[in-house]
C-alpha cells in the first residue's frame, strides 16, 4: 500500500477506506440573490443565500482490497460518499458527497488513471482534527470523532 503525504483526499464508503490522492481541487461557492438596499443606492446588490462545493481529482489511488467497481457502484446507487481533504497536523475539511463524474484511463504500457469530480450535500466543514479520526454512523446520518463528539448533521 502507498503512503500518502503531504495534502491528501481520502475517500470512504461506508465506513471503509476505498480511495486517496495527493492531488485534488476543493471549491466552494456561494449563490447570491439579486436584491436593492439603502446602502447600494441605484447600482445592484445582492445577498448570499444558498453556498455549494465540489471537489475534482486526477490521481485518485484505489486502496489495496478495493476496485474502481467499488466506486463505480457508489456512483451507479447514488451513495453518499464521505471527504476528508487537508494537510496531516493541520486544517481538513470533511463532508459528504456524491459522485458526479467517474472516469478511468488506460493508456498502453502505463498506469490506469481515475478521475472523479465529487459534488457536496450539505456543509463542508473544517476540522482539525487529523482525517483518521473520523467515523462515519450511517443510520443516524451523523459523523462523530472517536471520542464520541457530534460533528456534523446531515
Amino acid at each position: 500500500m502507498a503512503k500518502v503525504n503531504g495534502s491528501a483526499l481520502v475517500v470512504y464508503i461506508g465506513l471503509d477506506k476505498v480511495a486517496k490522492s495527493t492531488a485534488y481541487n476543493l471549491s466552494a461557492e456561494m449563490c447570491p440573490i439579486d436584491s436593492v438596499s439603502n446602502e447600494s443606492g441605484f447600482y445592484a446588490d445582492h445577498i448570499s443565500k444558498l453556498g455549494s462545493w465540489s471537489l475534482a481529482s486526477d490521481s485518485l489511488y484505489i486502496q489495496d482490497g478495493f476496485s474502481f467497481g467499488d466506486l463505480f457502484n457508489a456512483f451507479i446507487n447514488r451513495e453518499r460518499v464521505y471527504l476528508s481533504a487537508g494537510q496531516e497536523d493541520n486544517l481538513t475539511f470533511i463532508g459528504l458527497a456524491t459522485i458526479e463524474s467517474l472516469s478511468q484511463s488506460a493508456e498502453m504500457e502505463t498506469a490506469a488513471a481515475i478521475s472523479v469530480t465529487f459534488k457536496g450535500v450539505g456543509g463542508l466543514y473544517p476540522s482539525i482534527l487529523p482525517a483518521e479520526r473520523f467515523i462515519i454512523d450511517e443510520l443516524l446520518e451523523i459523523i462523530i470523532d472517536q471520542d464520541g463528539n457530534y460533528l456534523v448533521y446531515t
